[in-house]
């Protein structure tokens, strides 16, 4: 079984890269198979930049990057 967990992003440039940490250090200390979906909802600060650079560095990781503000 593999589990998605679905991040919504909005002005979390500051605290985005944490919360991925934990939710990552939880399931992998659970032997559990995995992934993050990040869902930034056109946040006006830097939470896309960040987003995609953990996206990047974790292929477990998906990053969602909408248009305008749902």
């Amino acid at each position: 079984m593999k589990y998605s967990v679905v991040i919504p992003v909005y002005n979390s440039e500051q605290i985005i890269g944490e919360t991925v940490a934990r939710t990552r250090a939880f399931f992998e200390g659970a032997g559990l198979d995995f992934e993050i979906i990040l869902v930034n909802d056109a946040s006006p600060d830097g939470s896309w930049r960040v987003i995609s650079e953990l996206a990047r560095a974790d292929a477990r990781i998906k990053a969602i990057n909408l248009l305008r503000n749902y």
